[in-house]
Formats: C-alpha cells, sequence, structure tokens
C-alpha cells in the first residue's frame, strides 16, 4: 500500500507557509508546518519526513540548521531551501551542506516541484515509502 510522503514546511511568514501548505496538500502530500525555527527543529527531531522544505532566514533557528540537523538525523530527507533573500554564496553554502534544491521567493504559483524547471523537486505523493515509513 502506497503511504502520502510526509512534508515539513517551516516558515516565519504565515502566508507564504499557509500558501505552501494548500497547495502542496491538494497534492496529496501529507503536510506538518511550523512558524518558527526552533519548532521546525523540534519537529525534524521528533520525526522523520520525506522532504523539509524551510525559509533560509529565520530568528534564532535559521534555515541553515534546520538543513544540517535533518542531514544529521534522516540523511535520505531531502531539503529545499527557500528564500527572499537568494545570493550565491547562500546557495552554493546550502548545496555544499546537502540541499536537494533552492528555491528564490517570490516564486508565484510555481511552488517547489511544480513548475517545470524543478519536476523532480518533489517526490510524488504517492510512491515507494520513504524514510520515515514504517516507523511511529
Amino acid at each position: 500500500m502506497n503511504n502520502p510522503r510526509r512534508l515539513l514546511i517551516i516558515d516565519d511568514e504565515e502566508m507564504a507557509l499557509m500558501n505552501l501548505e494548500h497547495i502542496l496538500k491538494k497534492q496529496g502530500y501529507e503536510i506538518a508546518t511550523a512558524t518558527t525555527g526552533p519548532k521546525g527543529l523540534e519537529l525534524v527531531r521528533n520525526r522523520p519526513f520525506d522532504v523539509v522544505l524551510t525559509d533560509l532566514r529565520m530568528e534564532k533557528v535559521d534555515g541553515m540548521q534546520i538543513l544540517e540537523e535533518s542531514r544529521r538525523l534522516h540523511p535520505y530527507c531531502e531539503v529545499i531551501m527557500i528564500t527572499g533573500y537568494a545570493t550565491v554564496d547562500s546557495a552554493i553554502e546550502a548545496m555544499k551542506k546537502g540541499a536537494y534544491h533552492y528555491v528564490a521567493k517570490p516564486y508565484r504559483h510555481r511552488t517547489p516541484g511544480t513548475g517545470p524547471r524543478s519536476r523532480t523537486a518533489l517526490p510524488k505523493p504517492q510512491g515507494k515509502p520513504g524514510p520515515g515509513k514504517g516507523q511511529s
């Protein structure tokens, strides 16, 4: 039996988070959200996700810290960085640390994984169980 892929969205911009959640739920993903870096880090530490979409700039715990912890705890988790402050340096740093994709805001209605240039950014909603499947 196929299970929906589990995604964690972390963004301190509540409207951006709600928009992504709405669009990705309609595509069949199981979604968890956090509006702060510390809450996102807590979720990453407490359960595995197939994909983590995280804002880069947040107070207290930023996206790079989320990326590092996600990759350390769950090496097969794909982490996608989303930022309104995209720079070549931060993109290179994120990719070197294991980010799967780096998306600059605004991304209009082309959410990560739905635009023609990023078809493979997100795993299919129904598919082979990811790293967190079968675990409680």
